[in-house]
Order: structure tokens, then sequence, then C-alpha cells
């Protein structure tokens, strides 16, 4: 499945870099396209929506669910 996220905290590719991480942590096999200037993370993965959200929120970052 795919979804994908608002994250309005994003400021650079270091950023990126540490959401990819968190989420592959969670899920090895995750495929995450972080879009820095768009503020954008597109996740595709067997894992629970939730557990994405949380993973992204574990690396720091908040998530705009008005998306």
């Amino acid at each position: 499945m795919t979804l994908k996220f608002k994250v309005p905290d994003i400021g650079c590719q270091r950023c990126a870099e540490k959401i990819t991480t968190s989420i592959q942590n969670v899920e090895a096999d995750a495929n995450v396209d972080v879009d820095v200037e768009a503020k954008t993370v597109l996740v595709n993965s067997q894992i629970s929506e939730s557990s994405i959200k949380q993973a992204i929120v574990d690396a720091g970052f908040q998530i705009d669910d008005s998306y």
C-alpha cells in the first residue's frame, strides 16, 4: 500500500534521511520517497499507516493530519 504524509518540519536532506531510516527500521523493505521542497513523505509498505506515522514521529517530526 502507498501512503502520502505532509510533514511540515522537513527542512533538509538530512531530515529526509532521518525519516527514511526510521521507517526502514520498522520495515526494511519499505520504499520511502521524501520530497524536501514539498515537505511530503511517500511510503510504499506493508506495515500499517499508524506504524508509519509513529516512525515519523519517533524520528522527531510532526505530521499534518489535515493534508
